[in-house]
C-alpha cells in the first residue's frame, strides 16, 4: 500500500467519524447504566445543597423545617430536597438527539422548580466533570475501534 493510499484510507476513516462520534455518543447517554449515573450525580449535588449553576439551593428552610429535618435526623444546615425521597426516586432522563434533561415525575416536581428553581436539575461543572470521566474510557475504546477498522 503506497503512501497515498494510506492517506486516502485515513481520510476515508476521519470523514466519517464526526456522525460516528455523534452517534456512538447520542447511545451511550441513552444507555440506562449512563442515565442512572447522571441521576445519581444530580442527586449527590442536590444532597451537597447545590444547583445546575453552583449556586446554593435558597431559599433555606423555615424554622419549621428544620426542626421536621432534625427530628427525621436529616441534614438541616441545607436544601436537600430530601424528604419522604419521593421526588428523587423518580428521577429520570429525558433523551432527545444529543441531549439528555433530567426530570422527575414526582408530583411535588413542578413546585419544587417554582421555589427553588429549574437549575436543580442538571449537573454543575463538578459533576460534569465526574460524568466525563465515567464515559471517556468508554470513547477511547470506541475510537480505537474506530480507526483501526
Amino acid at each position: 500500500m503506497g503512501v497515498l493510499d494510506r492517506l486516502d484510507n485515513i481520510e476515508s476513516v476521519l470523514s466519517g467519524m464526526d456522525k460516528a462520534l455523534e452517534d456512538y455518543g447520542a447511545s451511550l447517554m441513552q444507555s440506562s447504566e449512563v442515565e442512572n449515573m447522571m441521576i445519581d450525580l444530580n442527586i449527590k449535588q442536590m444532597d451537597e445543597g447545590f444547583r445546575a449553576d453552583d449556586t446554593t439551593i435558597e431559599p433555606e428552610y423555615t424554622a419549621n423545617t428544620v426542626e421536621i429535618k432534625k427530628s427525621k435526623g436529616q441534614p438541616y444546615n441545607r436544601v436537600t430536597l430530601q424528604d419522604t425521597g419521593e421526588f428523587k426516586m423518580n428521577m429520570k432522563i429525558k433523551s432527545s438527539n444529543s441531549k439528555a434533561e433530567i426530570l422527575s415525575s414526582d408530583s411535588k416536581s413542578d413546585e419544587l422548580q417554582e421555589k427553588y428553581g429549574k437549575a436543580i436539575f442538571g449537573l454543575n461543572d463538578e459533576h460534569l466533570a465526574m460524568l466525563r470521566e465515567f464515559l471517556q474510557p468508554q470513547f477511547q475504546i470506541f475510537l480505537r475501534k474506530y480507526i483501526s477498522k
